[in-house]
């Protein structure tokens, strides 16, 4: 028997941090969304937590807010910037924007509405495994610079 499955990898990290995704230069499908039941994007643009353009959108996760975003990708690519004196994190992982993925994107922002907490997501392209078949899936970490 076959299965329909992902990997989703999440990583916790305190608040508040400034997150950086580039979007791609061509998305023919909306560059980022709103998870469905999370805050509309354009709440979420007039208060200023979500700053966007063209080439990246950057979110304010500085306080207990309950959002979710998704972000299309060329590269996987999602920055944390702690602020001054801390180091940065930077994640990365392949992409395949011709690729389902789970959530409709493979990058996703949370935030925790209560506890003091955000989460960077990274879902690899849903796969049909049949039996014995493996789905390997590899996020590339860094902490400095």
């Amino acid at each position: 028997a076959s299965v329909r499955c992902g990997i989703w990898d999440v990583l916790m990290l305190l608040r508040p941090a400034r997150v950086r995704v580039p979007l791609p230069k061509r998305a023919s499908d909306p560059a980022l969304a709103a998870l469905p039941g999370k805050k509309p994007l354009a709440d979420l643009r007039a208060q200023g937590t979500l700053q966007d353009s063209a080439t990246e959108a950057v979110l304010h996760c500085t306080h207990g807010e309950d959002f979710k975003c998704g972000f299309a990708s060329a590269d996987g690519c999602i920055e944390v910037d702690f602020g001054p004196g801390a180091p940065r994190y930077t994640r990365r992982s392949a992409v395949d924007m011709s690729q389902p993925y789970a959530h409709g994107l493979p990058l996703e922002v949370f935030n925790a509405p209560v506890l003091n907490y955000f989460e960077v997501e990274t879902h690899s392209p849903l796969q049909t495994l049949g039996a014995g078949e493996v789905l390997r899936y590899a996020v590339v970490e860094a902490l400095g610079g």
